[in-house]
C-alpha cells in the first residue's frame, strides 16, 4: 500500500484511526461542549444561507441581531454546510469535527515527513499531536480553529510550492481569525529564522487575499469585548490545558527534547518552535501577573488556544527524533516510546471518564429541555424579533441530535450561543448567562430582562426564578419535567419611551453602557421604567427632559446648570476620584461637601446552589460573600443628595456615584480574575438607595409602536407623535436611520430620536475599496509568481 510521499499507507492510517477513537466521547455525548453548540448552529445556518432561506447580513439568532457571520471565521461553516442537508443538528457538526481532526492528523504527519522524519516516527509524532488535542476536541469542540490550524500546518508542509502554500495560508485566515493569524505568524518566524524570503513573500501575499473577509471584523474589533476572564492559577502557565491530567501536558517534554535534538539539522524550525512556546507562555504569564488586564481575545484564546492548539502540533512534530529507529541513542527511543504510551494511557482514561460522566438524571433533564424548546418553537410568534430566553443552568444543557435544528426552529434567543466578543456583551448578556446567570436571581430581574430583550417565553429549571417571575407579571404556561416555561405578555419590538440622557465623559461609551445598564435598569426596583440613551456630545442633551451628567470638567458642570435653567431635570453626580472638581462645584452651588463611606452588603444567589443547580446535575459552588463592601461617597449638606432649584428646572446634586457603584461592586465575570463564579449581587439597601435616587426621573410607561419589517435588515417605524422609540436590536455603526438619530440604549439596544415619521432603519454594511482591491493585487502577484516558476 502506497501512501503519502511514496511511503506505505499503513503509517498515516494509525493516527487517523486513533483520531476517530479519540473523538468517540463527543459523538454520543448527551450534552455538548459550550463552543460545539455554536458551531453546530453555524453549520446549519450556513446551509440556510446557501439555500436562500436566511440572510448573511444579520444573523438574528445571535444576541440582539449581532452580525456574527461577518465577524467570525464563517468560511469553515460554509465548507461543512452541505453536511446539514444529510445530517441533522449535532451530527453534521460531529462529522465536520472528525474531518477537521483527520486533516489535522494528516497535516502533522506530512509536516514531520517534510522535516525528514521516517514514516514510523512521523506517525508517532502525529499520534502525539492528536492525543494532545483530545481534551480540546471533546470539551471545547473547536472545529473552526482545528480546521484553520490544519491548513496552516499544510502551508508549512508545502512551503516549497509557493502558490499552494499561499493559498493554504489564505484559506487558514478565512476559516478562523486566531488560527489563521497564528499560522501566519509561525510561517513568518520560520522564514525570518531561515532567512528565506519566499516564506515572507507567502505571508505578504496571503494577508491581502483574506482582506475582504476581515473588513467588517477589523472595524468592529476595537469595540469587541474580551471573551473570558484571566487565568485563575499561575500553574496554568505550564499546562496546555487547565486540567492537571490532560494528555496535552505530556506533549511539552518530548516536544522540547525533540526540538533540542533538531537544533543542528533544522535550526530555523527549532527557533520557530521555541519562539512560539515562549510567546504563548509569556502572554499567559503577563496576564496572570496582572500586567495585562485584557488581551484582545481573553483567556479562552490565551490559554486553551495559545498553549494548546497552537504549540501542541509544533511540539509534537518536533518530537519525532525521539521515535526514530535511526536514533543515535536507544535510550532516547525508549524514553520517547514510554512517554507516548503514557500519553495514550492518560487519553484513554480521560475518554472513559468523559463517556461515563453523564448521569441518568441529567439525561432525563436533557430530554425535558428538548421538549420545552419544541413547545416554545410551536407557540411563539414567527417573526425574527420575538425571542425565547433561557434562565440559569439551561445554557449548559444541549441537545446532541437537534442542537442546530432546534435553534433555528425556536427562533432567536437573546443570549445566543456565542454572544461573547460582541461590542455590548458585558452590558447585559454577560450578566444573564456568563457563567452562572446569577442576575436572574435578583428580584424583578426576569421580568425586566425578558422585556428588554423582547422575549416571549422564559425557560428555567429554577423554582426561585419562576416564583419571582410570576410575582412580576410573567405567567407559567407549560412545564416539561423540571423545566418551566413562563410567558411574557409585554412583548413589543419597538416601544415609545422617554429616556434619561446619560452624559459621562469619564468613560467610553461601552463602559458607560455597562455601568448605567446595571445602575439604572438592573439594580433599582421597576428598572424597566428607567430607560436611557448614552450621549457622546453634550450638545445633544437638549433633546432629553431628564438628564444624568457625571462631569469631568467645569464646563460639564456649567452645561448641567444651563440645561436646568431651560427647564430640564438634571442629576449631577459628583465623582469621588476628582475632589478638586467636587469642591469647585460646591462653591459654585453654595453647598457643603463632606467625604464619607457607604457600607453595603452584597447578596448571593444561594438558592441556585442549594436546590436549582444540583437537581440538574450541575454542582459548581459559588463562594458566599460575607462582610460588607465600602463605597466612597460625598455627603451633600449632610445627605447623599440634595435638590436645588435652578431657573425653570431642578438639579439633583448626588454624592452617590451610581456608575462607580455598579462597576466596583458588580463586575462582570470577565473582570473577576480569581473566580468568575463569585459574582456579588445587589442587596436590599443598595436597591432602595438607587430607586430613591432616581425618584422624580421616572418616565411614563413604554407604549408599543407599529412596525413594518422586511427581514431583519429593513425596519420601518411609525411613532406618530412620540419623540423617542426604543428598538430592541443591537445598535451598531452600520445601522442607518432615515428620519431619526440612533443612540445606545440599555443593554446595547437602539434608542431612536424621531425627527420625522416614518423612521426607516437599514443595516448597510460597507466594504472599503482597499479591502476589495487588495486581493486583486495579491492575485496578480501570485499569478506572476507562478509563471516565474
Amino acid at each position: 500500500m502506497v501512501g503519502v510521499g511514496g511511503g506505505r499507507l499503513i503509517w498515516p492510517l494509525i493516527p487517523a484511526v486513533l483520531t476517530v477513537v479519540a473523538l468517540f466521547p463527543t459523538l454520543p455525548a448527551p450534552h455538548l461542549p459550550r463552543d460545539a453548540t455554536a458551531h453546530a448552529f453555524g453549520i446549519s445556518y450556513a446551509w440556510r444561507i446557501l439555500t436562500g432561506r436566511a440572510s448573511d447580513e444579520l444573523c438574528c439568532h445571535w444576541y440582539l441581531c449581532f452580525p456574527y457571520t461577518g465577524t467570525y471565521g464563517f468560511a469553515s461553516y460554509y465548507l461543512a454546510a452541505p453536511l446539514a442537508s444529510i445530517f441533522d443538528g449535532f451530527r453534521a457538526f460531529s462529522v465536520a469535527l472528525v474531518a477537521a481532526a483527520l486533516l489535522f492528523a494528516m497535516a502533522t504527519y506530512l509536516l514531520a515527513r517534510r522535516l525528514g522524519a521516517p514514516e514510523p516516527a512521523a506517525a508517532a509524532a502525529s499520534l502525539l499531536a492528536v492525543l494532545g488535542m483530545t481534551m480540546e476536541w471533546n470539551l471545547g469542540g473547536i472545529y473552526p480553529m482545528t480546521l484553520s490550524m490544519s491548513l496552516g500546518l499544510l502551508a508549512h508542509a508545502y512551503r516549497h510550492r509557493r502558490v499552494v502554500s499561499t493559498l493554504l495560508l489564505a484559506a487558514s485566515l478565512y476559516t478562523h481569525p486566531a488560527g489563521g493569524a497564528l499560522s501566519l505568524l509561525t510561517l513568518l518566524l520560520r522564514g525570518l529564522f531561515e532567512r528565506n524570503p519566499r516564506d515572507v513573500l507567502t505571508v505578504v501575499l496571503a494577508v491581502p487575499l483574506a482582506a475582504p473577509h476581515y473588513d467588517r471584523f477589523l472595524r468592529l474589533l476595537p469595540t469587541m469585548s474580551p471573551l473570558i476572564d484571566v487565568p485563575e492559577s499561575p500553574l496554568e502557565l505550564i499546562f496546555p490545558l487547565p486540567t492537571l491530567y490532560s494528555p496535552g501536558l505530556l506533549v511539552i517534554i518530548p516536544g522540547l527534547l525533540g526540538a533540542w535534538r533538531l537544533r543542528r539539522e533544522h535550526p530555523g524550525w527549532t527557533r520557530t518552535v521555541l519562539t512560539c512556546c515562549t510567546v504563548a507562555w509569556a502572554a499567559a504569564g503577563l496576564t496572570v501577573a496582572g500586567l495585562v488586564q485584557h488581551l484582545p481575545m481573553g483567556r479562552n484564546l490565551l490559554l486553551d488556544r495559545l498553549t494548546c492548539v497552537w504549540i501542541t502540533p509544533l511540539l509534537a512534530t518536533s518530537a519525532y527524533p525521539l521515535f526514530s529507529l535511526r536514533s543515535e541513542s536507544r535510550r532516547s527511543l525508549l524514553i520517547g516510546l514510554v512517554m507516548l504510551g503514557i500519553v495514550v494511557a492518560v487519553a484513554m482514561l480521560k475518554m472513559v471518564t468523559l463517556g461515563s460522566a453523564c448521569h441518568p438524571e441529567l439525561r432525563e433533564t436533557v430530554v425535558s429541555v428538548t421538549r420545552s424548546w419544541k413547545w416554545a418553537a410551536g407557540h411563539r410568534p414567527h417573526d425574527p424579533f420575538t425571542r425565547v430566553a433561557a434562565g440559569p443552568a439551561l445554557r449548559y444543557l444541549s441537545v446532541p441530535e437537534n442542537t442546530a435544528a432546534n435553534a433555528l426552529r425556536v427562533g432567536p434567543r437573546p443570549t445566543g450561543y456565542f454572544s461573547q466578543g460582541c461590542p455590548h456583551f458585558t452590558a447585559l448578556i454577560a450578566r444573564m448567562e456568563w457563567q452562572s446567570g446569577s442576575w436572574w436571581y435578583v428580584p424583578g430581574a426576569p421580568s425586566v430582562l425578558t422585556w428588554l430583550t423582547n422575549s416571549k417565553y422564559l425557560l428555567t429549571v429554577s423554582p426561585t426564578v419562576a416564583r419571582d417571575a410570576e410575582r412580576h407579571g410573567l405567567k407559567l404556561v407549560h412545564s416539561e419535567g423540571p423545566v418551566m416555561i413562563l410567558e411574557n405578555r409585554r412583548t413589543s419590538f419597538a416601544e415609545a419611551v422617554d429616556p434619561i440622557g446619560v452624559y459621562d465623559p469619564n468613560v467610553g461609551p461601552e463602559r458607560a453602557l455597562e455601568a448605567y445598564t446595571t445602575a439604572l435598569v438592573l439594580i433599582p426596583y421597576r428598572g424597566d421604567r428607567f430607560t436611557f440613551a448614552v450621549v457622546g456630545d453634550a450638545s445633544n442633551l437638549r433633546a432629553f427632559d431628564r438628564i444624568l451628567i457625571r462631569p469631568k470638567s467645569r464646563r460639564d458642570v456649567r452645561t448641567a446648570l444651563m440645561l436646568a435653567r431651560t427647564g430640564h431635570r438634571v442629576l449631577l453626580v459628583l465623582t469621588p476620584h476628582d475632589p478638586g472638581l467636587a469642591r469647585w462645584t460646591a462653591r459654585l452651588l453654595k453647598i457643603s461637601l463632606r467625604r464619607a463611606h457607604l457600607r453595603l452588603r452584597p447578596k448571593d444567589p444561594t438558592a441556585m446552589i442549594a436546590r436549582d443547580r444540583k437537581r440538574v446535575g450541575i454542582g459548581r459552588p459559588l463562594s458566599i460573600h460575607r462582610g460588607t463592601a465600602t463605597v466612597p461617597v460625598y455627603l451633600v449638606d449632610g445627605r447623599l443628595w440634595r435638590d436645588l432649584r435652578v431657573g425653570r428646572g431642578t438639579v439633583r446634586v448626588s454624592g452617590l456615584d451610581p456608575a462607580r457603584l455598579a462597576l466596583t461592586l458588580h463586575p462582570v465575570p470577565v473582570e473577576t480574575p480569581q473566580n468568575h463564579w463569585t459574582i456579588p449581587l445587589p442587596g436590599t439597601r443598595e436597591r432602595r438607595l438607587l430607586t430613591r435616587l432616581l425618584a422624580g426621573f421616572t418616565p411614563p410607561p413604554p407604549r408599543p409602536v407599529p412596525v413594518r419589517h422586511r427581514g431583519v435588515t429593513d425596519i420601518t417605524l411609525y411613532p406618530g407623535r412620540h419623540r423617542w422609540v426604543m428598538v430592541k436590536v443591537m445598535e451598531l455603526p452600520e445601522w442607518r436611520a432615515r428620519g431619526g438619530r440612533a443612540y445606545l440604549g440599555p443593554g446595547g439596544v437602539m434608542m431612536v430620536r424621531v425627527e420625522r415619521t416614518p423612521v426607516e432603519l437599514r443595516y448597510e454594511p460597507r466594504r472599503s475599496a482597499v479591502s476589495l482591491a487588495l486581493p486583486i493585487v495579491a492575485g496578480m502577484a501570485l499569478a506572476v509568481r507562478a509563471r516565474r516558476r
